[in-house]
């Protein structure tokens, strides 16, 4: 009683001595507890007895307090009611679980229980960290041990005090725990194993920095993950331990733990940290966070969690993705023309810079050709720099676009081109072992490249060349999934360029043709002089049939044709030579112009339904200087006069050649001296979804502003002012008419 009177006065003394007090009452008997769970597993029926008998006088003692006592699984709960509120109301239990006994002397109690315990180990009891307020949070209140200070019939009663707390409805106190039922206070030692536990066995990689950036605590899976033991990790910062900056970047990390963790207190939150262990990368994501105890800074938590495989897998989907999106690029930004250097061209600017840092594309010019290259130069093979780009920098290396280098059959690129197979070099060793000339690769490993792959240029069973792709500033080897890629994106360029080589032959072959079909000499007619220009297209499928002759017959009159055989290509060509062939052997016969263009129609007739020509044919007596002129749906000729004026000069069209027999009429016009008579097709008026009259108008005006002393001038001016890049064939035909000689 001696020791609940000075409980009494001290509770009545000062509210916080109160709270100590009970919460010392409770500590102690859980040290007891906590030491018959380390030391003494079972007790024997004795020794049972007597803490029964003990915990029924520590439960009267705090039911003379205003207490009650709960046990459930071994376990004695303080509840702390209010004043006039039962303890059935606070938290339900069942009636027979509360025991109410004489008060006794408490302090006595619990020192005779030490000392049986004592008495069984001489392990020292683990001592009682200093205790917290004493709190019971029930629902949605929480309930404090205040003193009533009121004496009924001269002795001590108690009051209690209680406020809202929403939201909160367990037992909090210094290291302790609460359960669902009621109120459940653990010991400090309990609560700091639990924590050690959850702490060393968490699988998440875990470290906690002070705000001096010193390691304090590292987990298992932190130190599996780092490879170093717990000893080498604590104590220092990062860029303090050599083992660990060469791991990850330190200074990175330091640098976002102080300046934005702990100044700024933003965390950072599944960030990606590239990892180097034990020679491997690996990825981990990051998340740092600061700890506060109230408003001080006590340190950062930092976890890592192994994420390589979901980068790995993460990247490979981009590659993929990327790859997928350069194949569909390919197909719209290769081969939009049909020319080789630029094919060439557009397969090195569609490499770099994703691919590769720098690509080049080299051909052989005798396998453009359809020739063997291996035959036509035994023992080495002569490329020539096509296409050349490189994202390292502008000036040249090795060899520039247009120049020519030959190398050894057992050299690359040569080796490729022979083989027909791509070849990877996975390291600037392999680079300077591929038998690649020196010319060519030790400028590039210079220059930092570490991976290359060569590809030949293969379409339609011919070898045509090698794209070569090197990378020097991307970190990135090149590996077998790129030399997939390469040799995808090489297979449609090569496509492209022996589409343009092909086309190439056959417009070689069609201009050869044509040019070699038109007239070589235009002969010397006394009385009227005449000028002529031919331009071929400067596309290759726009080679058509145009043609022009100039006619020289026996009696001294002279006949000019132009024509246009429609389609394009060698067959056109040979369409219109046919018809230069009859035509000038008609006009040797003496026929007149109806009768040549019916037999004409006729000929081009017999070529098929698909075939059709038209033409223009004028007859020129030089000494009237009497024209006689017929059309065949072919535009009208156009005059200009001595003044400078220009005319055009209204001609019946009539039917094109081998559309119908005829009829088709002659008009006659007198030329007085100095006249121009120009006729010409239609690639020199014509231009898409335009009118030939506005063609027309511009022609008229072209001949009225260009010079008009040489025939060869007025010729090109009008070239220049209507057709510089002409998208058909073009010829024209100035004759100007003189006096006689």
């Amino acid at each position: 009683m001696q020791a609940l009177t000075g409980l009494h006065d001290a509770l009545m003394a000062n509210e916080d001595q109160m709270y100590s007090a009970v919460s010392r009452l409770q500590q102690q008997v859980d040290s007891y507890r906590t030491k018959k769970e380390a030391f003494r597993p079972a007790y024997t029926a004795a020794e049972a007895e007597s803490i029964r008998e003990t915990m029924t006088a520590l439960s009267g003692a705090l039911n003379g307090f205003g207490m009650t006592t709960r046990r459930a699984k071994d376990r004695t709960t303080y509840m702390q009611p209010r004043a006039g509120v039962a303890s059935d109301e606070l938290a339900p239990q069942r009636s027979d679980d509360v025991t109410s006994q004489p008060l006794v002397d408490i302090d006595a109690e619990l020192e005779r229980l030490k000392r049986e315990i004592e008495d069984e180990s001489t392990a020292p009891l683990p001592a009682s960290p200093k205790p917290g307020p004493l709190r019971v949070r029930v629902s949605t209140t929480e309930t404090r041990l205040m003193p009533g200070l009121r004496e009924r019939h001269g002795s001590c009663d108690w009051g209690f005090a209680s406020r809202k707390l929403a939201g909160q409805r367990r037992i909090s106190s210094e290291g302790s725990h609460a359960g669902p039922s009621g109120a459940v206070m653990d010991t400090p030692e309990l609560s700091i194993r639990e924590l050690d536990a959850l702490f060393e066995q968490s699988p998440v990689a875990m470290v906690f920095i002070d705000t001096e950036l010193r390691a304090r605590r590292a987990n298992a899976a932190f130190r599996e993950l780092m490879g170093f033991p717990e000893g080498e990790l604590l104590g220092q910062p990062p860029t303090r331990q050599p083992g660990i900056s060469q791991i990850l970047d330190t200074a990175f990390v330091e640098r976002t733990m102080a300046e934005q963790v702990i100044k700024e207190g933003v965390p950072v939150v599944n960030a990606p940290l590239e990892l180097t262990v034990a020679g491997e990368r690996r990825v981990a994501a990051w998340t740092a966070y600061r700890v506060t105890e109230g408003s001080r800074v006590i340190g950062v938590v930092s976890t890592l969690i192994d994420i390589t495989g979901r980068a790995k897998a993460g990247a490979d989907l981009r590659r993929t993705n990327m790859r997928l999106d350069l194949l569909q690029r390919a197909a719209s930004e290769i081969g939009t023309t049909l020319d080789i250097r630029r094919t060439a061209e557009e397969l090195v600017a569609l490499a770099t810079p994703g691919l590769a840092d720098r690509a080049s594309v080299d051909l052989i010019e005798l396998a453009l050709r359809g020739e063997d290259p291996a035959v036509a130069s035994p023992g080495q093979l002569s490329f020539r720099r096509y296409a050349l780009r490189d994202t390292a920098t502008p000036d040249a290396v090795n060899y520039t676009v247009g120049q020519q280098y030959t190398v050894p059959v057992n050299r690359q690129p040569a080796v490729v081109y022979l083989r027909g197979e791509p070849i990877l070099a996975r390291s600037p060793q392999e680079m300077a072992e591929r038998d690649l000339p020196s010319a060519i690769v030790q400028p590039l490993i210079d220059r930092g490249a570490h991976t290359a792959i060569q590809v030949p240029l293969t379409a339609r069973g011919v070898t045509l060349g090698v794209a070569a792709f090197v990378r020097s500033k991307t970190p990135q080897p090149y590996d077998e999934a790129d030399v997939r890629l390469m040799c995808d994106l090489t297979a449609r360029a090569a496509v492209h360029i022996d589409n343009a080589r092909l086309y190439s032959r056959e417009h070689e072959a069609a201009v050869t043709l044509q040019r070699s079909l038109l007239p070589r000499d235009i002969p010397q007619v006394p009385g009227l002089d005449i000028a002529w220009r031919y331009e071929p297209a400067s596309q290759a499928a726009e080679i058509g049939g145009d043609w022009f002759d100039v006619i020289r017959l026996d009696d001294g009159q002279v006949a000019l044709v132009v024509g246009d055989v429609t389609g394009h290509g060698i067959r056109a060509a040979a369409i219109m030579g046919q018809l230069r062939t009859t035509i000038t052997a008609l006009a040797h016969l003496g026929c007149p112009p109806a009768q040549i263009l019916r037999q004409l129609s006729d000929t081009v007739a017999a070529f098929g339904d698909e075939a059709g020509a038209t033409c223009v044919h004028a007859l020129y007596d030089p000494a009237s200087r009497r024209c006689g002129l017929t059309g065949a749906g072919h535009p009208s000729p156009v005059l200009r006069h001595p003044d400078g004026t220009t005319e055009l000069i209204d001609l019946p069209a009539g039917p094109l050649l081998g559309a119908a027999p005829g009829p088709y009429l002659t008009v006659g016009w007198q030329l007085a001296p100095g006249t121009i008579l120009a006729l010409y097709t239609d690639g020199l008026i014509e231009r898409p979804g335009e009118d030939l009259a506005i063609g027309m108008s511009r022609l008229t005006r072209a001949l009225a502003d260009g010079p008009g002393q040489s025939l060869d001038e007025l010729c090109d001016s009008v070239l220049a002012a209507l057709s510089p890049y002409p998208r058909d064939d073009v010829a024209l035909l100035l004759a100007r008419s003189t006096t006689r000689a």
